[in-house]
């Protein structure tokens, strides 16, 4: 197996009548023969039985934790929690949305079936008079949904929380969703992070 690939697992019966897992490549498909029809199989291969979807990671190990959910069931799918904080406050004076922090990401695997919810949460200030903080959940490099405008207030430095939710159904495929914030009438946004803060991002996906 190689790092940063995704595999589909397979279920045979071997000569020995024996149940045996394989990875590949290969894509699915709804087998329509008579006895098997609607089983998931292995592409132009009906001996083959669908039953997850992996990706190894740097170390080709297989990694299913909050920050990386990849690795998922065909069958029998339930929903797995995932979430990434800030590895501390961060910051921007950047005027247009960029990527805040990216110990704040999560990655994940998804069959594109089933909707997941995903969300950015923080507490933000700037340290100028009634200048906003933009909070924004970006997945694959695109922004989701409008992004949060968290207002400033009449006294500097005053946080104010904002959560940006969003449901979808990614494709099937690895995905990654990261935060993205701006500071756009000026100053510098500070957007609190550490383990109690847990500003950052999250989300439910199913496998």
């Amino acid at each position: 197996m190689t790092s940063a690939t995704n595999y589909y697992v397979y279920a045979y019966v071997s000569a020995v009548s024996v149940v045996t897992l394989e990875t590949s490549t290969t894509g699915h498909a709804t087998d329509s023969t008579a006895g098997n029809v609607g089983t998931e199989i292995k592409a132009a291969d009906a001996s083959r039985t669908l039953v997850g979807l992996v990706r190894p990671n740097a170390a080709v190990n297989f990694v299913n934790s909050v920050t990386q959910r990849l690795v998922l069931n065909w069958f029998n799918r339930r929903p797995l929690s995932m979430f990434a904080v800030f590895g501390g406050n961060a910051t921007t004076a950047s005027g247009s949305l960029v990527e805040l922090d990216t110990d704040a990401r999560i990655e994940f695997l998804a069959w594109g079936l089933d909707a997941a919810l995903l969300w950015v949460h923080s507490r933000a200030y700037t340290g100028l008079l009634t200048a906003r903080a933009w909070l924004n959940l970006n997945l694959d490099g695109t922004s989701l949904g409008e992004f949060r405008s968290l207002t400033g207030t009449a006294v500097v430095n005053t946080e104010q929380t904002g959560v940006h939710p969003y449901a979808t159904i990614p494709s099937e495929a690895n995905h990654t969703a990261y935060v993205y914030g701006a500071a756009p009438d000026g100053g510098t946004a500070t957007f609190i992070g550490g383990a109690a803060a847990k500003g950052g991002v999250g989300g439910i996906i199913y496998g």
